[in-house]
């Protein structure tokens, strides 16, 4: 179960739990390069622009955190747990739901094996919890359509509606 992936409303996605941002990034640069992030969790957290960031380009609306355009990868806040959406510019993009804080989240979860002494009850609950989550994920990606959606935290996740870039994700984290 290492490396999942699949396609819905108009985006290809990737569910790596061994994969690396750095990795992707330098593999598949395009993904970022030339086009404005949407931080909605850094480090778990709402990134908080430095000075030095501001002077750059960085804004803020609400809790979202918004680059300049991304000439290179050093622009790129990685800081774990990371929530961000590839954008082609700035603009508003409403209450935004964090999903890379919830243990487990997949754009597409899997009934969990059940292992010896596993309460079977509870592992329905917690696979109908992650279903709705799922639901919800693909909702508001309807809403904003960003460009791209990565996620870094329990898994690296991945959705991008860009042609081409889905088979290039894949190449990278396989």
């Amino acid at each position: 179960m290492g490396l999942r992936h699949g396609k819905q409303d108009g985006y290809g996605w990737v569910c790596s739990v061994d994969g690396r941002i750095e990795r992707l990034l330098e593999r598949v640069p395009e993904l970022v390069v030339g086009r404005t992030l949407a931080v909605a969790a850094c480090d778990s957290g709402v990134l908080i622009p430095t000075p030095v960031e501001i002077d750059a380009g960085w804004t803020t609306r609400a809790d979202v955190a918004f680059s300049p355009v991304i000439e290179d990868l050093g622009m790129v806040p990685i800081c774990g747990w990371d929530e961000w959406y590839v954008l082609d510019q700035r603009r508003h993009l409403g209450s935004l739901r964090v999903f890379v804080n919830s243990s487990g989240f997949a754009p597409a979860p899997v009934q969990p094996a059940l292992g010896y002494g596993w309460d079977k009850s509870a592992s329905a609950a917690l696979h109908q919890r992650r279903l709705h989550q799922a639901a919800e994920f693909w909702s508001q990606l309807r809403c904003v359509r960003p460009l791209s959606f990565i996620a870094n935290g329990d898994s690296l996740i991945v959705a991008t509606r860009l042609q081409g870039l889905h088979a290039k994700i894949l190449a990278a984290l396989a």
